[in-house]
Formats: C-alpha cells, structure tokens, sequence
C-alpha cells in the first residue's frame, strides 16, 4: 500500500511501509562507519540547511549538526517517506530534510487510500498469524511474491503499524513522537477489525472508508513537529545527485537537484546518510487513471533512479483497479 525506495551507491531497492525501520538503520549505519556520500567539501556543496531554507523561506524545523550534509535526504511525504524519516530520526538520532511537491505534506497519494490497513488479529480464536499472512499474499500473488520480502511484511508489518501509527502516548501525555491515528473501534474499544478479499482472517484496520486520510494526516503533522526533521515544500526533485567514490569508483548518490515551483530558483541538497525516494508510484502516467491530478503517481522515484544509472525491478507490476475495469456491453 505504501512504498519508498532506498538509493545506496549504485543499487535501488524497494522498501514497503513494514520495511521504513530498514532505511533508516541503514542511514544510521552510513554515520557510524563513515558516510559514502561525503564526498565533496563543505566549501564546495554549500551548506544542506541553508539550501533546504533557500527553497521555500521557511522550513517548518531546521536539523543541527556539525555537519551540514550529516543527514538522510527523503524524497516525498506520503505514509513511507514519513515513516522513513521519523524512524531515522526519532529511533537513531539521524537529521532528516523531507522534500515534497506539494504545498503540504498531505498532498500525496497516500491520503487517498480508502479500505484499510493490515494489521492482525491477535484473538487466538481468529487463526490468525504471520504465517496465515504470507501464505494468504502468496495466495493473491498468485506464486510471483518474493518469500523474503513476504515474510518481512508479514512478521514485523504489525510491529511497524503499532509502533508509528498507534502511538497512544501521543494523546495521553503529548510526547508521542509517532501518530496516533483514531481507527474505528468496536462497542469494548478494541480495534475493529474487518476482512477483505484474500484473507483468511479479519485483519483490516480502517477509519470508516477514508484511512488513508486519517493516516497521512496523522503521521505528517508528526513529521513536521519532529525537531529533528526539516520538511520542505513545493520542491520537485529534477536529478540525483551522483559522485565517485574516491576509494572503489562506483558511483554514490549524494543528494539532489532541487527546482522550487514557485519561485523557479535550483538548488542543491546534499545528504551523506543517504537518499530514500518515496515520491510514489507511476499508475498516474496511464490516460485513464484512478490516480488524483497534480505531483503523484507520476514514476518520478523510478525516473529519477533510472538516470542516475541505479537498478529497478518489478516495475511492470502495476494495479489496475478492478472497481474502475470497463468491460464492453456489460453493466
């Protein structure tokens, strides 16, 4: 449902929302043992905070760090680049800077998901279990589903959705630092739980038929009181930033070029802890399409990889909604 994209060095890997805990341990790694893509001088690149401030006049927080450039860039500010960028910087300490097309960070195609979101049924009656899970998306993958990415989603998805979307202290005492989104509950006050097709149990939390919204605009007003995190708006990616690493030659994304849509003026964003893409998919590139106008579902992660000679795989899987399907002479 939701999905971002990790660029380290010269391979692109896909990340769905279970798997944000990943990027940012894998940024954190990057500060620890010395960061790949520090490879210009601070004299050369400028300083990355007083770019993110050039953007737009007013970045909603500004990361401090000794070094400017010792931060996790994230591409897009739907449910799977907040979660990625209030993960690096709540769980690991790391400086984010997220950039966003839109005017707010709500103007996403996360916030148009309507159904729900799997969770689990921990009522032992309900047989239901990680393994229920993977076999029930192999089941509806029809055999093309990747075992190990499979059963990360499966084990650790609803660790991941308690943690960052079930965050009760934030309600309680105001110092959650994840969202705390108000899914529909039953009469006792436990989370209702719905079934859907090709599940074997009710496992689908929601908040009536609109979840994505409750979601996205939960989990975006987080990010943006993170004080860690620098959030950036109406800033359209155009390239990646690519250098030689001095020690192996192979070529390491240190950032991205950055056009502000309103004012025109390019700038640069360096990161040396990395670059997570999660501007969303490309079902919004087809004529017809269930996909909102405006800045989503436009490929742009994709593009963005592609040029900058990273690899991509399994692009070809798009949905096609089977509520919007036209089948000629029939109702």
């Amino acid at each position: 449902m939701f999905f971002a994209t990790m660029l380290n060095a010269s391979r692109i890997k896909t990340i769905g929302f279970a798997a944000a805990r990943k990027a940012a341990s894998v940024a954190a790694r990057a500060g620890a043992t010395g960061a790949r893509g520090r490879l210009l001088s601070s004299s050369t690149l400028g300083s990355a905070s007083s770019s993110a401030a050039t953007l737009n006049g007013a970045a909603t927080t500004t990361a401090t760090a000794k070094d400017p450039h010792d931060r996790l860039l994230v591409v897009g500010s739907g449910v799977a680049g907040c979660s990625a960028a209030l993960i690096a910087a709540e769980r690991h300490n790391v400086p984010v800077t997220l950039l966003f097309a839109g005017s707010v960070p709500t103007d996403c195609n996360s916030y148009w998901a309507q159904g729900g979101i799997i969770y689990r049924n921990y009522d032992p009656a309900s047989g239901d279990s990680a393994r229920s899970l993977r076999d029930d998306v192999h089941r509806a993958g029809a055999g093309l589903c990747v075992d190990e990415a499979v059963w990360k989603v499966a084990r650790e998805g609803p660790d991941r959705v308690r943690e960052l979307l079930l965050d009760d202290t934030n309600e309680t005492c105001g110092k959650g630092a994840f969202a705390n989104v108000p899914f529909d509950r039953s009469d006792d006050g436990s989370l209702s739980l719905c079934l859907e097709a090709s599940h074997s149990a009710p496992r689908i939390i929601h908040w009536a038929d609109h979840t994505g919204r409750a979601i996205t605009e939960h989990i975006t007003a987080a990010a943006v009181r993170h004080p860690l995190i620098t959030t950036v708006s109406d800033a359209v990616v155009t390239d990646l930033a690519v250098a030689s690493h001095p020690s192996t030659g192979e070529d390491v994304c240190v950032g991205a070029y950055v056009l502000n849509r309103k004012t025109r003026e390019r700038t640069e964003v360096f990161a040396s802890r990395g670059t997570v893409l999660a501007s969303g998919g490309l079902g919004g590139i087809y004529e017809h399409s269930t996909n909102p106008s405006g800045f989503n579902a436009l490929g742009s992660s994709a593009a963005l990889a592609a040029r900058s000679g990273a690899g991509t795989s399994d692009l070809e899987y798009v949905q096609f909604h089977p509520t919007s399907l036209y089948v000629p002479n029939e109702a």
